[in-house]
C-alpha cells in the first residue's frame, strides 16, 4: 500500500541554533555524526549540559530505533538509533519516528531511506537555500512511499540488519587488530622491551641503555639516531584541474579517505579522475609508500595495501617512500605519533605545518636489522588480516546495495528463515 510519510511516522526537526558546549553530558549530534554508509558514528561527539537536555531540547531526543537523517547541506545521510542513545538533535537533522509498528518496521523503512530509489527522490526533490542544499522538512509528510505487508517488511529488513550487523562486527575486529598493532609496536620501540637474543623482553631483563644527547633520552645500545630526512624521500602530491581532460582513469587518495580511516585506507571510497598520464604517472602509489596528511588531520599517517598502477595521491598528502623497504611498517607507526598534533616535539623538531622539510628533520631512532624483521613478521600478520577484513566489508557493502532496490521493489522475495 501507498501510505503519505507522515500517517506512519512522526517527523521533528532539531533546533535551529547550537547550544554551549560542555565536557560530558548528553550527546549533541550533528551531521558529521551519521557517515557517508548511513551509520551512527559516536566515535567524536559534543556534549550539552544537563539543563539544556532538559529544557529546549528535550522535544528533539531521539529514541530507540528512530531515524535521524540530514536535511540540510549534506543530503541523503541516515542512521539508526540504538538502545540506551542519550542525546539530542542538532542543527540541519530530523526524526522519523514510527507511529504503528505493526504497519511499518522502523528497520525496514530505515533501509528504505538508503535505497536508490528514495535518495533519487531526495535528490529530485532538493532545493538551494540561502547557501546550502535542502529539502523542506514541512514537506516531509506529505512524501508518499510504498510499503509491503509487514511480514515482508520483517524478512526483508533481518536479512539487510544481518549484512549491516557483519560489517559493524568486522569493523570492531578491525580496530581490535589496530590496537594490537600499536601495543607491539609501543612496546618494542617506547619501552624497549623486544625480545632480545634469548627471546626475553630487552630492558625489562637488564639489557643495556645508553643516554643519547639528541634526543635527550636513553635508547638500547646499538640503535642508531638519523632524520627522517636520511631515510626517506618525500614528495607532494598532484594538483589538477578537476575539468580537465585526460588520457587515462586514476583512482585518487584524498584528505577525506585519510580521515575516514584509521591505519590502512579502504579503496572502495577513492574518487575516479580522468588525467593526462604524462601528468599523473609520477603520482601513482607504490607498493612502500606511506601517506601524510598536510591537512584535516596534519600528519595523519596512513597505509594502502591493494597496490595497483593506477591510485595516485592529492596535493594535500605528503608520500614518505623509505629508502629501505624493511622499514615502512615500523615508520608507519614511528610517523603515526605525529598524527592530530599541531605543535609535537619529536627529536627535537617541532611539527607545526606538515611539510616535507619539517618531517626530513625529523630525528628517529633506528633499531637493527634483525628487530625490523622480527617486527614486520608480526605486523605483517595484524595488517593482512585488517585488509581481509577491509574486503569483506565492501563486498557485504556492495551485496547490500545490490539487493537493496531489488528487494524494495519485489524483484527478489526472501523467507523469514534467510539470513547471513
Amino acid at each position: 500500500m501507498i501510505y503519505r510519510l507522515g500517517e506512519i511516522c512522526d517527523i521533528f526537526d532539531g533546533p535551529h541554533a547550537t547550544p554551549p558546549e560542555t565536557d560530558s553530558g548528553p550527546i549533541f549530534l550533528g551531521i558529521k555524526n551519521i557517515n557517508e554508509n548511513c551509520e551512527l558514528d559516536i566515535s567524536e561527539v559534543k556534549y550539552i549540559s544537563e539543563s539544556n537536555y532538559q529544557t529546549w531540547t528535550r522535544r528533539v531526543c531521539p529514541q530507540e530505533d528512530d531515524i535521524v537523517f540530514s536535511y540540510e547541506a549534506t543530503l541523503n545521510r541516515y542512521a539508526l538509533i540504538p538502545y540506551g542513545f542519550y542525546g539530542c538533535l542538532g542543527r540541519r537533522l530530523g526524526i522519523a519516528r514510527v507511529k504503528n509498528t505493526s504497519i511499518v518496521n522502523p528497520h525496514f523503512l530505515y533501509h528504505y531511506f538508503c535505497s536508490s530509489t528514495w535518495k533519487s527522490f531526495i535528490e529530485a526533490n532538493k532545493v538551494v537555500g540561502s547557501t546550502v542544499l535542502r529539502v523542506s522538512i514541512e514537506e516531509f509528510p506529505d512524501y508518499t512511499i510504498e510499503l509491503p505487508s509487514i511480514q515482508r517488511q520483517n524478512s526483508i529488513a533481518n536479512l539487510l540488519d544481518n549484512i549491516v550487523e557483519k560489517k559493524k562486527n568486522n569493523d570492531t575486529i578491525c580496530s581490535n587488530l589496530e590496537a594490537m598493532a600499536k601495543l607491539l609496536y609501543d612496546y618494542w620501540f617506547v619501552q624497549f622491551d623486544f625480545p632480545d637474543e634469548n627471546g626475553k623482553p630487552y630492558k625489562s631483563s637488564g639489557g643495556k641503555m645508553v643516554w643519547n644527547e639528541e634526543l635527550k633520552r636513553e635508547i638500547p645500545e646499538g640503535w642508531e639516531v638519523k632524520n627522517l630526512g636520511n631515510l626517506c624521500s618525500f614528495m607532494n602530491g598532484i594538483n589538477y584541474n578537476k575539468d580537465e581532460i585526460g588520457d587515462k582513469t586514476y583512482r585518487i587518495v584524498n584528505v577525506r579517505n585519510i580521515t575516514a580511516s584509521t591505519l590502512v585506507l579502504d579503496d572502495s571510497d577513492f574518487d575516479e579522475i580522468t588525467l593526462r598520464s604524462v601528468q599523473a604517472e609520477r603520482y601513482i602509489v607504490k607498493e612502500n609508500d606511506i601517506l601524510i596528511a598536510r591537512s584535516g588531520v596534519p600528519g595523519a599517517t596512513r597505509l594502502l595495501l591493494n597496490i595497483d598502477n593506477k591510485t595516485i595521491f592529492c596535493g594535500f598528502i605528503i608520500r614518505c617512500e623509505p629508502n629501505d623497504s624493511s622499514l615502512r611498517f615500523y615508520l608507519t607507526y614511528l610517523l603515526k605519533q605525529l598524527e592530530g598534533t599541531s605543535a609535537t616535539q619529536t627529536g627535537g623538531s617541532i611539527l607545526q605545518n606538515v611539510s616535507q622539510d619539517t618531517l626530513s628533520r625529523v630525528s628517529v631512532i633506528v633499531p637493527p636489522s634483525r628487530i625490523i624483521e622480527l617486527y614486520n613478521k608480526w605486523i605483517s600478520e595484524y595488517l593482512n588480516m585488517i585488509q581481509n577484513y577491509i574486503t569483506e566489508n565492501k563486498e557485504l557493502v556492495s551485496l547490500r546495495d545490490f539487493l537493496l532496490p531489488m528487494l524494495m521493489n519485489g524483484q527478489v522475495r526472501l523467507s523469514d528463515r534467510l539470513s547471513i
